[in-house]
């Protein structure tokens, strides 16, 4: 026979995954490995809930009696985790990338113009100039 068990769960879990301190504690009957703070779907009236676990009852018929409903399975967010790091790294990447394009266009467009114009060519070489000492400067 499956060991079945009984854990004690807080339904009120809010869109951050946290508890509520007036959460109302219920009981739920499981076979499946749980720890103190997993996420699980549990049976709840007509629909599933989610529910973080906050006690493993162990042979408390007192709670055997309470338990009628269900954990129905384990929440895993790692996978979820992962995707939304990875998504926060690549904004990250490419809003760095699109400051850089930005630059790299700037001065392109200035040699480009400078090639056209004397008084650009004056104005961009007087720019370098300062911004070779202010790397100077940066660097010592």
């Amino acid at each position: 026979m499956i060991g079945i068990h009984v854990v004690s769960v807080k339904l009120d879990v809010s869109s951050n995954m946290t508890l509520s301190d007036d959460s109302k504690l219920y009981y739920y009957r499981t076979v499946i490995p749980l720890q103190q703070e997993d996420l699980v779907v549990v049976e709840a009236r007509d629909v599933y809930g989610v529910a973080r676990v906050v006690g493993i009852e162990v042979n408390d018929p007192d709670c055997v009696r309470l338990a009628s409903k269900w954990v129905v399975c384990k929440v895993d967010l790692s996978d979820l985790m992962i995707v939304k790091e990875t998504e926060a790294k690549m904004k990250d990447l490419r809003n760095k990338m699109e400051q850089r394009r930005q630059k790299v266009e700037e001065i392109s467009i200035y040699r480009t113009l400078a090639k056209e114009d004397k008084e650009m060519e004056e104005l961009l070489h007087d720019f370098e100039e300062l911004r070779k000492c202010q790397s100077l400067r940066k660097d010592s």
